[in-house]
């Protein structure tokens, strides 16, 4: 479904191959977009919780946030079939009903996550007084750039590595604010050296189908 697109992929062409017969996969799912769920659910799991392993106990906020941006953009990078079937499935939702119950849940757990690493990253930074978005605003924020950026690098093929860059180094800015609002230092010789860490000498070459 990745390769060939949502409307020109078959059950028959999936069951022939996984090598298995076509009546199997309708035991399971009742037609395609049930299967298109699965995967995508499935997909999302996954890489929830690689993104948890790499970030791990890391208490430095601002390593935290490097490590937790790069994780995303390792995603992008080696699994770029995720971001296809994500965006078909977000699409074909807009025009099929029976799917915005999955699409919806799947947005909603993606925020509840982004704000309970928020908590997380916030019980490690000085408290201020200032606070002009609630922590489930951010969540929504971030959750709205990272889908924006893979569903443009799907449709692009742009690399989308210099935007999570920049998105890594407006996430950093927000920590040396809260540290300035505090007292103290804003650590930006820190926060330069991690950007220039976020890179790849890899010449990009465009999301890759196997």
């Amino acid at each position: 479904m990745a390769r060939e697109g949502f409307e020109n992929t078959s059950l028959k062409q999936i069951a022939e191959e996984a090598g298995i017969a076509t009546a199997l996969i309708h035991y399971y799912f009742k037609n395609k977009e049930e299967l298109l769920v699965a995967v995508v659910r499935y997909l999302d799991d996954f890489f929830r919780e690689a993104w948890h392993a790499r970030i791990g106990d890391i208490q430095e906020p601002m390593e935290r946030l490097m490590v937790s941006v790069e994780s995303i953009a390792e995603m992008m990078r080696k699994h770029p079939e995720f971001w296809r079937l994500q965006f078909q499935l977000f699409m074909l939702s807009q025009s099929n009903p029976a799917l915005r119950p999955a699409t919806g849940e799947m947005i909603e757990t993606f925020i509840s996550n982004l704000a309970a690493e928020a908590r997380e990253l916030t019980g490690m930074l000085p408290a201020t007084d200032l606070q002009t978005l609630s922590i489930e605003d951010q969540a929504a924020f971030s959750a709205a750039v990272i889908y924006g950026i893979g569903w443009l690098w799907t449709l692009t093929g742009n690399d989308p590595l210099p935007m999570l860059r920049m998105y890594l180094l407006l996430l950093m800015s927000g920590v040396g604010l809260t540290n300035v609002l505090s007292g103290r230092d804003p650590e930006l010789g820190r926060m330069l050296e991690l950007v220039q860490r976020f890179s790849d000498p890899e010449t990009y070459r465009g999301p890759k189908v196997e």
